[in-house]
């Protein structure tokens, strides 16, 4: 596709006019489940990490600390399993001719945050626990006594941590934002590469042949043909 940063006449008269702009083929089955699993258990995480503070001195507050625990490993698992599929042949779009470099910058650099922290937020919170010098729960085992407490650790860690947790949320917030304004107001197909249940009927694009909702779902599941299908890095 065209990496070119400004939009074609083509493209142009699509959204002045209202009309929806041409389709892309989605991201595989795999990838789509998986990406819809993380966000679920990160908002789960995230939620009983902002009940805990409130709630910290109710009788049901370990429980709570449990849970969300064992969400962030689940998480950093889920992380791990999806950039090894991510590198071993996923299946992505091409970028929208509409999107300039710069924005196509944006996505890769917004993409490439969340991963770190994804992966990096149950370390620090895990860091933050064993610092205490304490057992703890953790999925269906208990964990014994590893090191000795350190109180500065433990600040050290809790802040880290924190800090992690609020640019996790702002990098959410704008990645959910961002494609919710793509679905509403560019009516372009950006949204609908990752959840092709809400595929619209739009002109065919020349260079990605358009596709119906039922095809777009089976075009998903469709396993992967490493050779059929170049790898790009277009995002959603």
């Amino acid at each position: 596709m065209s990496d070119k940063s400004a939009d074609t006449p083509e493209h142009s008269a699509v959204r002045s006019s209202g009309a929806l702009a041409p389709q892309r083929l989605p991201f595989d089955m795999a990838t789509i489940t998986l990406h819809w699993i993380t966000l679920l258990l990160v908002l789960a995480m995230v939620g009983t990490g902002l009940l805990y503070g409130p709630m910290e001195k109710r009788p049901w507050a370990p429980s709570l600390l449990w849970v969300h625990r064992s969400l962030g490993v689940t998480v950093w698992m889920v992380t791990v399993v999806r950039l090894s599929w991510r590198l071993k042949g996923a299946r992505f779009p091409e970028f929208p001719t509409s999107m300039t470099r710069l924005h196509r910058f944006a996505v890769r650099s917004s993409e490439c945050g969340l991963y770190v922290i994804l992966l990096t937020q149950p370390i620090t919170g895990l860091a933050q626990t064993v610092s205490h010098g304490a057992p703890f729960e953790l999925l269906a085992w208990t964990v014994p006594s590893l090191v000795s407490k350190h109180f500065g650790y433990v600040v050290l860690f809790y802040a880290v941590h924190k800090l992690g947790a609020w640019a996790l949320i702002g990098l959410v917030s704008l990645h959910a934002s961002a494609a919710l304004f793509h679905h509403f107001i560019r009516r372009d197909d950006v949204l609908e590469t990752m959840a092709p249940i809400l595929r619209r009927k739009r002109e065919l694009d020349p260079a990605a042949p358009g596709i119906d909702v039922r095809s777009a779902i089976l075009y998903a599941a469709k396993p992967l043909d490493p050779g059929s299908h170049p790898r790009s890095d277009g995002r959603p």
